[in-house]
């Protein structure tokens, strides 16, 4: 082959690869707009690298990576800018490039901002780079400028108790820190800090060796109230500083822990699922309890200014302003004196309780035993004290007063009102005692009985039922109602129902295995699958004084009273259960005549529930009178060793004495 015929053939194939080049470039041509938007992801996404690589060459020569970083990174997460959104108006030619005008808005600490502003896209290495220079982050910025942010912190709103008695409110304790450039001995003066303050050495060597931190500066360490033998053992160490410092505090500690609940920082994570709602990186937020149940309404809003500063310090202008607005005080129906009465029993014994007024539904107290002390938490617990917390066999982090129990012989009273209202049996009705202290239905229950402690004589009705708490009485009148009566009866009072006070109550349920006759029987006293919140069954109590009405248990103070169930008992038969109730607290000699207070109109119930291993020992009572009324369901775990029922009828009936 030819030389000739070869250059021809070369050619051919440099003409066909530049073709190609062409085809490529025409067809994929550099858009500006996807560049500008892909600029503003990153920027959302907080990649300043990436930003950086996209800005010419003349721009990095005129402000290095490092300082581009720092600049954007201030400013933006400065002001808690977020939700950045770049609308593009024109894009026309430019000098070297495009010249593209658009539109910015962005979530800030102040609000939206919203400017319009001008972009120049340079021609540079077969794509376009971004001519960066500071007004690109704001019109008015020019390089020598900074951005002065100036936040005025809302005021969090109060809790109040019924009588205007502070539960969670703002108060002052002592910021203890340190400045490095007076510690005479730094490692004796940490160590001995540490030791008074019950935190570790590393946690105050982290503090001092923050990047902000200067000789001359002032460095938190710890947030307490000291008192003031302390207070003199720790101005004692070179480099202490103790000032005044508002915090949230929560004066009745433990009695009203789980209540209350706590505030805390935000985590990352919860200002994600709240975005939108004013809050930045700095807020703090209801962690628990009512804290969290009303944030909205505590929270208020802060107040921001963001602006503009020249290099003399002077206000050049103001790009956004948010006027601070405080947040509103929540007063519930809480009785504090009787939340810490109520606490104070329990002593060391773990377990639940709930009060609320029988003609209103207002919950008078909520408590869950052994709490802890929201204080703490504002204070920081130490990895000690959280490790305590967490691993306490009685649990005082839980939530006891929102759960279900297994509610034992208090339970015979609600089985009462099924068979009066479905008429099955009567209060005078002899149920027999022919069977002596042991009954079955029939003989397919095989070798199981159901069993009862007490031979009270020959007349098995229903007031002796109650005072002497009969469970074969009980079980007897299950058997008559039969599964569908009892189970749709148990309905109407709620049952199968989540409901909300203010906190979220778990539903109370009896199970699925109801048409079973033994299981049917053992719900009549409380057993079976019957489990039911003391705040219920309180509520399901409270229509023996209300004639009938269970009222609807509401937690905050403005909230409209209303019914919950309406008549689920005639005025008749809940006048009958209600004077039996009080024969068994008047009738001596009985499990629940040691709730007898003198000059008290006292009635109810006990109950011991065996769950397994552990028995829960009951006492339902209520004081009838008038509007001084109150129906309060307390119930004690481990309570085998200490009495069963016996041990929660001391504690009510402590209780009822402090409201003579």
């Amino acid at each position: 082959m030819d030389k000739k015929k070869l250059a021809i053939i070369g050619g051919g194939v440099a003409v066909v690869i530049l073709l190609t080049a062409g085809y490529f470039l025409f067809f994929n041509k550099p858009d500006p707009k996807k560049i500008i938007l892909s600029y503003v992801e990153a920027l959302n996404n907080g990649e300043y690298e990436k930003m950086y690589s996209m800005i010419t060459k003349e721009s990095q020569e005129a402000i290095d990576e490092e300082t581009f970083i720092k600049r954007n990174q201030n400013i933006y997460e400065g002001i808690g800018a977020t939700d950045i959104v770049i609308t593009i108006d024109e894009v026309a030619k430019g000098e070297k490039g495009k010249s593209v005008t658009y539109q910015t808005t962005m979530q800030s600490d102040a609000g939206e901002i919203q400017f319009n502003n001008t972009m120049d896209l340079i021609s540079e290495g077969g794509t376009y780079k971004i001519d960066w220079w500071s007004k690109l982050i704001f019109p008015d910025l020019t390089v020598n400028d900074k951005i002065n942010v100036e936040n005025t912190e809302a005021k969090r709103g109060s809790i109040y108790d019924r009588h205007h008695n502070a539960l969670a409110t703002q108060g002052e304790a002592d910021e203890i820190g340190l400045v490095p450039g007076k510690l005479n001995d730094k490692e004796a003066s940490i160590k001995k800090l540490s030791e008074l303050l019950n935190i570790s050495e590393e946690t105050i060597n982290t503090a001092l060796n923050a990047s902000w931190v200067q000789d001359d500066y002032f460095v938190p360490i710890k947030t307490m109230v000291l008192d003031e033998a302390l207070e003199n053992q720790v101005l004692e160490i070179s480099g202490v500083q103790i000032n005044t410092t508002t915090i949230r505090t929560y004066p009745y500690k433990n009695a009203a822990g789980i209540l209350t609940g706590y505030v805390q920082s935000i985590t990352a994570e919860e200002l994600k699922e709240n975005k939108g709602k004013g809050y930045t990186a700095n807020s703090v937020i209801g962690k628990t309890g009512a804290e969290y149940i009303y944030e909205d309404e505590l929270r208020g809003s802060n107040g921001c200014v963001i602006s503009i500063i020249d290099q003399d310090g002077n206000t050049k202008s103001t790009i956004k302003s948010k006027k601070v607005e405080d947040g509103k005080d929540v007063t519930l129906t809480i009785d504090a004196n009787l939340q810490a009465t109520m606490y104070q029993q329990f002593g060391k014994d773990s377990g639940t309780a709930s009060a609320i007024h029988p003609f209103t539904g207002e919950i008078m107290a909520l408590v869950s035993a052994p709490s802890y002390d929201p204080n703490d938490f504002i204070a920081g617990l130490t990895n000690t004290q959280w490790d305590a917390l967490n691993n306490d066999s009685q649990k005082p982090l839980i939530n006891r007063f929102t759960s279900t129990y297994v509610p034992g012989s208090t339970f015979k009273s609600v089985t009462a009102l099924l068979g009066l209202e479905n008429k099955t049996m009567t209060a005078s009705e002899n149920l027999g005692k022919e069977d002596g202290l042991k009954w079955q239905k029939d003989s397919s229950w095989g070798n199981y009985f159901v069993t009862t402690v007490t031979d009270y004589g020959d007349e098995v009705n229903l007031k002796n039922a109650l005072i002497y708490s009969d469970n074969t009485y009980f079980a007897k009148v299950a058997c008559r109602l039969g599964t569908d009566a009892y189970t749709s009866g148990l309905d109407a009072l709620g049952f199968n129902e989540s409901f909300s006070a203010g906190f979220d109550f778990a539903a109370s349920t009896y199970g699925s295995n109801m048409k079973d006759q033994v299981t049917l029987a053992n719900s009549g006293y409380g057993q079976g699958d019957i489990l039911i919140s003391p705040l219920h069954l309180a509520s399901i109590y409270s229509a023996f004084l209300n004639g009938g009405k269970m009222m609807k248990p509401y937690l905050e103070i403005n909230s409209d009273q209303s019914v919950w169930k309406e008549n689920v008992i005639s005025k008749e038969n809940a006048e009958i259960i209600k004077e039996d109730l009080i024969a068994s607290v008047e009738t001596k000699g009985v499990s629940g005549s040691d709730a007898y207070i003198e000059g008290m109109n006292i009635g109810g119930k006990t109950g011991t529930a065996e769950v397994g291993e552990n028995e829960l020992g009951w006492f339902i009572g209520f004081s009838d009178n008038g509007d001084q009324s109150l129906v309060m369901a307390l119930m004690c775990e481990n309570a085998k060793e200490q009495g069963g029922s016996l041990l929660a009828v001391q504690k009510v009936k402590a209780i009822f004495e402090t409201l003579k």
